[in-house]
């Protein structure tokens, strides 16, 4: 009884494996519920072995989710982006694009949305104004207004000599 048990649980383990090559996270752990039911009348071992099971398929499907969510938020992102700049918000959308540019560095529509964008920033802004962005973006930052100083912060940063601001943006 005990090796048809074991048989069993091996079974049910393979098959919760292959459903999670699948992605099929509620069928995998369908079958691992079944195979603890199981374990738990055998030995310690085999409970650990379908314990850690387990845990791997959670792990799995929480990546997988994280990675939907983190593309979701990529596109978002990009769109807002692209829309803002579409708009004539050249600032708000160098934020976009630099929100998107932490989720994904390599994505080339990232990369030339913060270039167009920055051009146009620096088209549109003098280097007085740019001056006066950094004087109100520091202002702003130091008082621990973080979000409002973004803005001014970003004009003043779209001049590749202004460290400062790129500074206080990191």
């Amino acid at each position: 009884a005990a090796r048809r048990a074991r048989g069993e649980v091996d079974r049910l383990l393979r098959e919760a494996q292959e459903s999670a090559r699948r992605k099929a996270w509620d069928e995998s752990l369908a079958r691992l519920v079944q195979a603890e039911a199981i374990a738990k009348a055998l030995d310690a071992d085999t409970l650990r072995r379908v314990s850690r099971e387990q845990d791997r398929v959670r792990g799995l499907e929480r990546e997988a989710l994280l990675a939907v969510a983190r593309s979701q938020r990529l596109e978002q992102l990009v769109a807002d982006g692209t829309r803002l700049l579409q708009e004539g918000k050249p600032s708000d959308a160098k934020l976009a694009f630099d929100g998107a540019y932490e989720i994904d560095p390599r994505d080339q529509r990232v990369l030339d949305g913060r270039a167009i964008a920055q051009e146009r920033i620096l088209g549109t802004t003098t280097r007085e104004k740019r001056k006066q962005a950094l004087a109100e973006g520091r202002a702003l930052f130091e008082a621990g207004h973080y979000e409002q100083a973004l803005g001014p912060l970003t004009d003043a940063a779209a001049d590749p000599e202004n460290y400062e601001a790129r500074t206080l943006i990191a």
